[in-house]
Parts: C-alpha cells; structure tokens; sequence
C-alpha cells in the first residue's frame, strides 16, 4: 500500500491508528489496518448505544403547575379533616384506582368512599400534607402531574390516647378540559412502624 492511499484510508476511517514502526506501507501496517477496521463497526454501535442510554432529568413541574398541585393537596386535606366525603369527592375522577392505608387496591370512587374513607377519616384527626417537603412532577405538555407527598395526622389508640400517625402519598393528577385538576390515582401507605388501626369516633360532616 502507498503512503498516500494509507492516508486516505485512515481519512476514510478515523477509527484506523498507526502503532507498528516502519513505514506507512509496509506490510506489518496493513495487517494493523485491516484488524481495526474489522472492529471499527462495534465501536461506532457501542458509542450509539451510550449515546442513547443517556438519562433525561427529572420532569419536575414548573413553578406554576408545582403550585397548583399543591394548592389543590391543600383544599383536599381540608375535606379530610372535615370528614367532608360530599366536598372530596370532586377533587377524583369516578373511576379512580387507589392503594390505601385500610385497602390494599380500590377501583371506583364510591368503593373507596365506603371502604377507604370511612375506616379512616372519622377515626383519625389532623390529616395535613408536608407541601414544603411535597415534590411535583409533571409530563411535558402539563396534562399529567404527580405529587410525592409526606403527610402527617394523629391516631387514637383504643382507650383514646392520642400517637403521631404519619406516612407518605403518590398523587396522579390529570388535567381536565376546563383546565381543573382531577386525581386518578393514589396511593397512601403508613410511615414504618405506626399503628394500622385507629380508634377516633368523629362524626361525618357530610356524605
């Protein structure tokens, strides 16, 4: 090979790296192009293959949808703590699936109404959202949003002693044409270690 068609050749194919001494043509050169370039096509995939396994980062929600979640975990705690069932119901969409602290998984708004709700709402007090440590996620065109929110509420042991009873919530949020949000998902558990059943006897402000 000439020198100036093994130039060529390492133009053609910047994967091709001289390391034998001697001359660009001699023989030992040519074996070393040929093998490199019998590998240069994995080395172009690997690189595509790092190249499309780059994360994006977190889809955090802007400043004005972060604070619309946040307000509307705000008006929502305020019917928990009210066992306000009439008023909370228009915070979820009637077909919602959930995962509660008394039911492993609901479907359907009135299911978990009955079997959620009302096993936890009246017998427990203070129910509150932690909105400064709550994270807020949205998709790129604002039409889903999640909030990660830790919570706080008090629970009353059976001779009516009052125990901290915090725990932590999944909230998806759909954007609704007239622009509300509407909760299609939740998932509520208790923090470790805190009592499952709760003893409080307050009445229901409204069914």
């Amino acid at each position: 090979m000439s020198e100036g068609a093994a130039n060529h050749r390492m133009k053609a194919n910047p994967f091709i790296v001289r390391t034998c001494p001697g001359k660009p043509g001699h023989a030992s050169h040519a074996k070393l192009d040929r093998k490199i370039e019998l590998y240069s096509p994995s080395i172009k995939f690997n690189q595509q293959i790092t190249r499309y396994k780059m994360n994006l980062p977190l889809p955090e929600a802007d400043s004005a949808i972060a604070a619309e979640v946040r307000e509307w975990l705000d008006r929502f705690a305020i019917c928990v703590r009210e066992v306000d069932y009439a008023a909370a119901r228009s915070f979820w969409h009637p077909d919602i699936v959930i995962f509660g602290t008394y039911q492993e998984l609901v479907k359907s708004l009135s299911a978990w109404t009955e079997r959620q709700w009302d096993n936890v709402w009246p017998r427990t007090a203070e129910f509150r959202f932690d909105l400064a440590n709550t994270m807020v996620m949205a998709a790129p065109d604002g039409a889903i949003a999640i909030a990660i929110a830790p919570w706080t509420s008090t629970g009353f042991h059976e001779d009516g002693m009052a125990f901290d009873r915090p725990g932590r919530a999944t909230i998806v949020l759909a954007r609704q044409p007239d622009g509300r949000w509407l909760g299609v998902h939740s998932h509520m558990s208790l923090a470790r270690g805190v009592p499952q059943d709760s003893h409080g006897k307050r009445a229901v402000k409204a069914r």
